[in-house]
This record gives structure tokens, C-alpha cells and sequence, in this order.
């Protein structure tokens, strides 16, 4: 059952975040930096564990990403939030996302046509290291829950495939392989 995440020490949502300046190397609380431009670089997110299930709201306020897509960046915490979506029917989902021997290989942005590496979220998944942004992964696997599967990194390049698109076309989608940092 998906429930709203409760801090485990103080029974709030949990919401303690910190962010460091990167010119002064000062740590401020997310409380202090909510206007601030120049403390964009996240620090830590939460006491998010492997498993926890949360609601959409709380993702959001969590990760302070947007409320619909796959694929979430975040400026305000310079992340990005996947989400592996198994609630609609194959037919249903132009998304074909799959583990093979522990790497999750997901599918790039995009509903139509032939998906680009340089496009939107694409270019953010796979420039992490270079842009120093955290990515996360959740499963959805009910409607309004999301499982946590952890803290994820690329494992490899991307690399090109075909599947169908929202209108059932063959096209060329973008999948990246993820492995869970532990």
C-alpha cells in the first residue's frame, strides 16, 4: 500500500534537504536557499530508503520536480527523476523498460517519432556526470505510488533500438543503461 512518507525521527514529511554554495562551499538548509540562485547544487535528499513507497505529491515536494512524465529534472535540486511507469498494458505504453543481468535499460523521452540524445531530459540522463546532477529511479506500479528503487548512475553509453511509438509506428528510441548505486 502506498502511503504519504513519514520522516522516520520526527513524524514529519519528509522534506530536509540541503544545498552547498559552490563558491563558498557553505551548506545551507532548503529553507534558507528557496529564492536563492546561487545554491543549486544538491547535497542530500532525503532519508529515502530502497523500497520506500510514496505518492506523487511527495515526490514532488521531495524532489521539487513536476508532477507528470517519466522523465523530472529538477533545477531546484539539480536532479532527475525516472520513473519506469507498469501501470498501463504494453499496448498502451510506447515505454519498454527492462532489467537485464542487474541494469535497468531505459527508454529515452519521446512518444512519437524517432527519439534524439540531444533532446530535453535525453541530453540531462546522459550528461550526469558532467552536469553533476543526481538521477533516482521509481516504479509505478499502482496508481499514485511510487517505489524507490535507488540512486542510479549510467552503467554504459546509450545505445539505439527500435520499438513502437504512441501511435504504433516503428522508430528509434534511446535506452539507457542504469545501474543502482549502492
Amino acid at each position: 500500500m502506498c502511503r504519504r512518507l513519514k520522516n522516520k525521527h520526527n513524524n514529519k514529511l519528509m522534506t530536509s534537504m540541503k544545498f552547498v554554495d559552490p563558491a563558498s562551499d557553505i551548506t545551507f538548509h532548503k529553507d534558507d536557499v528557496s529564492n536563492s540562485k546561487t545554491a543549486r547544487v544538491f547535497n542530500e535528499f532525503s532519508d529515502l530508503e530502497i523500497g520506500d513507497k510514496i505518492t506523487n505529491n511527495d515526490l514532488q515536494k521531495i524532489f521539487k520536480c513536476g508532477p507528470q512524465g517519466g522523465m523530472r529534472k529538477s533545477n531546484i535540486t539539480n536532479t532527475l527523476v525516472l520513473v519506469t511507469d507498469q501501470t498501463r498494458s504494453a499496448k498502451d505504453n510506447p515505454y519498454v523498460d527492462k532489467w537485464i543481468d542487474n541494469i535497468f535499460h531505459y527508454t529515452g523521452m519521446g512518444l512519437k517519432g524517432n527519439q534524439s540524445v540531444s533532446f530535453m531530459q535525453n541530453k540531462t540522463l546522459s550528461n550526469l556526470d558532467e552536469t553533476n546532477t543526481k538521477a533516482f529511479l521509481f516504479e509505478k506500479k499502482s496508481k499514485n505510488c511510487y517505489t524507490f528503487l535507488g540512486q542510479v548512475k549510467l552503467h554504459d553509453n546509450y545505445y539505439f533500438e527500435q520499438q513502437s511509438d504512441s501511435e504504433g509506428h516503428i522508430r528509434v528510441v534511446v535506452k539507457f543503461p542504469l545501474e543502482i548505486i549502492e
